[in-house]
């Protein structure tokens, strides 16, 4: 009695510690398992992201400016660390967004809420290329952005 007691209260405890543990553990999104690097230079870092419907990204960081195309049209939310997660919003193939970084980094994760993988197009059939970021200034300040 007292074993399945301490093993339920050790269960428990386990839980809240991994959910602390996703959301604080940030990582770059060149590592995030969904991004995938298809070009890296010095001055652009290609990144695809195919992301099932009902999955999310881990919290990953961007670290310079960005543009987003996204290949397919779905719906998305997006959630900043230790913010609610947005409402759902549509995300059109051949649209693009744009962030200019308000600080040294972005941390968020994305969920497709929709029913077709973006970086698919609506027969399933992989994209050719989704993401570019680029590096580098004539004042020597790193920029990054996906396209």
């Amino acid at each position: 009695m007292m074993n399945a007691k301490i093993c339920s209260a050790l269960l428990f405890c386990s839980s809240f510690a991994f959910a602390a543990q996703e959301a604080s553990a940030p990582v770059p999104v060149e590592n995030e398992p969904l991004h995938h690097v298809v070009l890296k230079n010095e001055s652009v870092v290609v990144i695809h992201l195919t992301l099932p419907p009902g999955e999310r990204t881990l919290y990953h960081t961007h670290t310079h400016d960005r543009v987003a195309i996204p290949l397919s049209t779905t719906s998305i939310t997006q959630q900043v660390l230790n913010e609610k997660e947005s409402a759902p919003s549509p995300s059109a193939a051949g649209t693009f967004s744009a962030l200019t970084l308000a600080g040294s980094a972005y941390t968020h994760r994305v969920r497709n809420v929709g029913s077709i993988p973006p970086g698919r197009r609506a027969s399933g059939a992989p994209a050719n290329a989704v993401a570019a970021c680029r590096r580098g200034s004539r004042r020597g300040k790193s920029k990054r952005a996906h396209l």
